[in-house]
């Protein structure tokens, strides 16, 4: 049973959290800021100042990252140090449920993380049945057409190959961008007014009241016209909650619907 393990992701740090393993926790990137006990986490830098002296002094059993940090020099740089690393890549629910298990065998936590991932699971399933109940009521959410928005300047989306159009997809609604064949791109105003949204969700500072107001105000201008505005579906989602494919997912979908129903 490893002893001392390093996070390289806000993902897994949560995960870990969830799963009780924070004692095991020596180490975590300065984007891991949740839950709020982190802060007391050793910090050991980003993808580009990681502070390899450090973690070489700290000697982890176990460093843990995302499958994209592969291709980075990051990667080669702990690699040729001789650490143990092992990498995930969530980008479905699913691939979040198989990570929990994942952990959960290699730490020796399989009854808490099998717990863990059948919860979510059932949640999730909550979630299909009030949208196939929607959709026999004639009120399917899925007929929302709606643009996720990762910037408003300039405009960005994400397609149907992104985490963030999977919480889409759960909360029953549906991205206008989802067929795009580039996972970020950036779009035109005139494009998405055509498309005519019912739903705008944008990523962002959710406890920036005024910030928020004044992004109200911008989509607002920018995208007159359509759905969206003419009915007051802008929904703020803290950019965590919708970057982040940890067990923090329920909370996503879950405030995104809650939000339509208002």
């Amino acid at each position: 049973m490893p002893d001392k393990v390093i996070s390289l992701a806000p993902h897994i740090t949560e995960t870990l959290y969830f799963l009780g393993l924070d004692s095991l926790l020596v180490g975590v990137t300065d984007f891991c800021d949740y839950p709020p006990q982190t802060k007391n986490k050793q910090k050991l830098g980003g993808y580009t100042n990681t502070n390899y002296e450090l973690i070489s002094a700290i000697n982890p059993d176990y460093i843990l990252l995302t499958a994209e940090d592969v291709s980075r020099p990051q990667y080669k740089a702990l690699s040729d140090l001789g650490f143990k690393l092992i990498a995930n890549n969530p980008r479905t629910f699913d691939d979040i449920i198989k990570m929990i298990k994942d952990y959960g065998k290699l730490f020796k936590v399989e009854v808490k993380a099998n717990h863990l991932a059948d919860s979510l699971i059932k949640i999730k399933s909550d979630f299909d049945s009030e949208n196939n109940l929607n959709k026999n009521l004639k009120e399917n959410l899925s007929l929302n057409k709606t643009l996720i928005l990762i910037s408003s300047n300039p405009i960005m989306t994400a397609n149907g190959q992104t985490f963030i159009n999977e919480i889409i997809k759960i909360s029953g609604l549906k991205n206008i961008y989802e067929d795009g064949n580039i996972q970020y791109p950036q779009i035109s105003q005139e494009d998405i007014i055509s498309k005519n949204p019912d739903v705008i969700i944008m990523a962002g500072d959710t406890a920036n009241s005024e910030k928020m107001l004044d992004k109200i105000s911008e989509l607002s201008a920018k995208f007159e016209g359509t759905n969206a505005i003419k009915n007051k579906k802008i929904i703020f989602v803290d950019e965590n909650l919708l970057f982040r494919p940890s067990p923090r997912i329920l909370e996503a979908f879950g405030f995104i619907k809650y939000k339509l129903k208002q």
